[in-house]
């Protein structure tokens, strides 16, 4: 009888230390997304490095591509070491690289620095940050999840505006400067990530050796016993058949030595004195020689060493499979409700990152004053916290559920970025953006609950590095098709109900929510019987077919 430690998770408290946990996400968001100033930079790059639009706006390219495509490898490591370590080694990353960019003398410097580092940085942060939530909230999780994604809507709002502050004052080498400094807070935040103590227990566990390994004292590896079993079992049979008479009385002893290895430790004594007889008459025996496990046979001694893998190799194939595995890949497979999800905000993304880009170019287009077109974005923030703030309570109070909830939001949003081109006024262009920023900040803000209603707490943190890469393709995707419509037409009008019905659509595509979960559960439930059936031929085999009678 072997005793093994297991843990057992703890429940999510739901309060306590989980607040200050929300909090600290939080001020790691802000921190994390104050890079997102990085338009206030640009005027400034481009006179330092001399260097043209494109070519600074690729920098911007690289920050936003190593933020969001890192996600796979940051979930995997957020599963694998845990929220709190991976916001440490976030706040490291992306602090040197903001230091180091303050420095930068050519633009390829800047690129290395601020777009690879620093965008690598704040990538596990955010990773992190949305993670721990999961930890420590489960009944309340959408509340919690709610004051955590806050951080992002108050840097929209409040960044930009320091950021041009420190340029005037310390030019953008110091302002950099003080931005590593924010940077560095992530650290801080991530120390009171304090991960949840789990329960030790020992698990008792029968160990039963087969009757081989007991007589001869050799276990081979089991990839060679498997690759190497018919052979085993015809040079087994040839020997006992070459005994003549005694072919029989052997293989009866094979029948009942493994029968006896098959009960267990946990058998009665009048079963158990038989057994023991029979397992000391064979270790006595002069006759039984087990040949499958013999060492001094050379040539099966020969064909393991042959196709025994080297130390190298198996490690490098178990590590590829651990990365496949840990980053959450084989999830695109099976959990088509997660997959809509993605591509919803794909679609979401584009619309959005359009919106951001053109709104103001827009407004100064309509004939509103370049200052007062500026204000549209802050007010896209403010709706944008507003939105995320409201978000948790109509969750968790259940006014209404999160997967009917999120279309309806999302449909707004892109409604209200089709009627955008058909208002002149500034007022009417508040009032638009207002519902933009509203809309967007609550399905912003769902967009967690869902990953964690349709993967599992466990799965959070993979799911959410895969969901990455989608924000990435539609905010890259979406400017440019806009700017491309705008360039053909000459208006933004086209480029904006384009925009909006794309995001409609995503809303609609939900409908398709109820078939997929019934695909999965189908595909769940054939997958079950196939186990229980898998495992029914198991215990048959063992049970009832020794080696010698295969």
């Amino acid at each position: 009888m072997k005793f093994k430690k297991h843990t057992i998770p703890v429940e999510p408290p739901d309060g306590g230390w989980g607040w200050i946990v929300a909090i600290g996400s939080n001020l790691m968001l802000q921190c994390v997304l104050i890079t997102r100033s990085i338009g206030v930079f640009f005027i400034e790059w481009k006179q330092s490095f001399g260097a043209s639009a494109a070519e600074v706006g690729a920098v911007g390219s690289v920050h936003m591509a190593s933020f969001l495509f890192i996600g796979p490898f940051g979930g995997y490591l957020c599963r694998r070491f845990g929220s709190r370590r991976l916001a440490l080694l976030g706040g490291v990353i992306a602090f040197t690289g903001m230091i180091l960019a303050s420095q930068s003398k050519t633009l390829s410097q800047l690129m290395l620095s601020f777009g690879f580092l620093t965008g690598i940085g704040c990538g596990f942060g955010y990773i992190s940050a949305q993670n721990i939530i999961s930890k420590y909230f489960k009944k309340r999780f959408a509340i919690a999840n709610g004051i955590s994604s806050a951080g992002l809507g108050f840097a929209i709002m409040v960044f930009p505006v320091l950021a041009r502050f420190l340029i005037d004052l310390y030019d953008w080498e110091g302002a950099m400067l003080v931005f590593a400094g924010i940077v560095a807070h992530i650290i801080a935040m991530g120390m009171l990530f304090r991960p949840l103590r789990r329960t030790s227990v020992k698990k008792a566990t029968n160990h039963v050796e087969s009757s081989e390994e007991q007589i001869a004292g050799l276990q081979p590896p089991e990839e060679d016993v498997s690759s190497l079993q018919d052979e085993v079992i015809s040079t087994s049979n040839d020997e006992v058949d070459a005994n003549g008479s005694n072919g029989h009385s052997h293989r009866k002893d094979y029948t009942q030595l493994s029968t006896c290895a098959s009960r267990g430790d946990g058998q009665d004594e009048d079963d158990a004195k038989p057994c023991r007889e029979t397992l000391e008459s064979h270790r006595t025996s002069n006759n039984y020689r087990p040949v499958a496990l013999d060492p001094s046979n050379d040539s099966l001694q020969r064909k393991l060493k042959q196709r025994r893998p080297t130390n190298a190799s198996i490690y490098v194939k178990k590590s590829f499979r651990q990365f496949i595995r840990g980053s959450g890949i084989h999830l695109i497979k099976s959990h088509h409700c997660f997959n809509l999800i993605c591509l919803v905000q794909l679609t979401n993304g584009m619309g959005y990152s359009s919106v951001m880009t053109h709104i103001v170019a827009y407004a100064i287009y309509a004939g509103v004053p370049e200052l007062d077109a500026a204000i549209l974005l802050s007010i896209i923030g403010v709706g944008s916290l507003i939105g995320r703030l409201i978000s948790g309570p109509i969750i968790d109070f259940k006014i209404i559920s999160a997967v009917k909830f999120y279309p309806m939001v999302v449909f707004i949003a892109g409604l209200s970025v089709v009627i955008c081109p058909l208002v002149q006024s500034f007022a009417g262009l508040v009032a638009i953006v207002a519902i933009l920023g509203i809309s967007t900040g609550i399905y912003k803000a769902l967009n967690t609950v869902l990953i964690r209603l349709f993967l599992g707490a466990d799965l959070l943190s993979l799911g959410i590095g895969l969901f990455m890469p989608y924000m990435g393709i539609g905010s890259i995707v979406g400017p440019i098709f806009v700017g491309w419509l705008y360039d053909i037409n000459g208006k933004y009008n086209v480029a904006l109900h384009v925009s909006g019905s794309i995001t409609m659509i995503g809303a609609f595509s939900f409908l398709l929510l109820p078939y997929l979960k019934k695909i999965e559960q189908r595909a769940a439930k054939k997958a079950s019987t196939f186990d229980k059936d898998l495992e029914d031929v198991d215990v048959q085999i063992g049970s009832t077919i020794s080696i010698p009678d295969i």
